[in-house]
């Protein structure tokens, strides 16, 4: 059926029908202001993480040999990386100089089913049952502080 018919056959009483530029152009706007907002929030998530590093970045930094070295660490769930329209991007919080903090380990084998966004998010943005406390800097201190961070990152897999 030619999208014409289709359009023919949504037309109510009263209501002019649509033309195919008119709805086309509709969907490119919905999409555009979808997109809009997906790349806002990924900035907003990105700058509340201290940036984002590329793999080539995180290779110097951590002083790995390869790029693949960074892709094991990020497959054995060491490492958080997120997916920005291709680019593989690294959180800067997880990096304590030129080292991982090892508490991200916890995190990430707590919720190995979660979207690394919705990680991200959860991460610098926290979780009501946490107040004000913050996932990314309780990483950074005693094992009671990692646990309460690993404890409310499972509810991101409930």
């Amino acid at each position: 059926m030619k999208i014409d018919a289709i359009f023919s056959l949504l037309k109510r009483p009263g209501q002019r029908t649509v033309s195919v530029e008119e709805m086309q152009a509709a969907i490119e706007a919905g999409a555009m202001e979808g997109s809009t907002r997906a790349t806002g929030f990924k900035r907003e998530m990105l700058e509340l993480a201290g940036g984002g590093l590329t793999v080539g970045d995180v290779q110097t930094r951590l002083q790995y040999p390869t790029t693949r070295a960074v892709c094991d660490a990020v497959e054995s769930r060491r490492l958080l990386a997120v997916d920005d329209n291709g680019t593989k991007l690294f959180p800067a919080f997880q990096f304590d100089g030129g080292q991982i903090i090892p508490a991200m380990n916890d995190i990430l084998q707590a919720v190995p089913n979660a979207n690394p966004w919705a990680i991200l998010q959860y991460m610098v943005r926290g979780d009501e049952g946490l107040g004000d406390d913050l996932p990314m800097d309780l990483i950074r201190q005693g094992d009671h502080a990692i646990e309460r961070a690993v404890r409310f990152a499972r509810t991101l897999e409930d």
